[in-house]
């Protein structure tokens, strides 16, 4: 799961990908786009979802940032 974007939802027929709560209107809601076929379609996450996911996504990227500082130095 990738959310690229994070927006307030404008109306509550969205459903959550995840776990497939309704998103009512004015809550927080990621987006994800993905492609289904040759169609471009688009995946919602309720805030719940949304803040778990951005959370283990920073900590892979803090975890790769770190290996790539302890090669940097090791090259030195």
């Amino acid at each position: 799961m990738k959310i690229e974007t994070i927006e307030l939802s404008p109306n509550s027929r969205a459903f959550c990908h995840n776990c497939k709560k309704q998103i009512e209107k004015g809550q927080i809601r990621g987006i994800e786009n993905y492609d289904f076929f040759n169609f471009l379609s688009r995946r919602y996450y309720c805030e719940k979802c949304t803040k778990k996911s951005i959370e283990t996504e920073m900590a892979r990227i803090t975890s790769l940032y770190k290996k790539f500082n302890k090669l940097k130095r090791s090259i030195k």
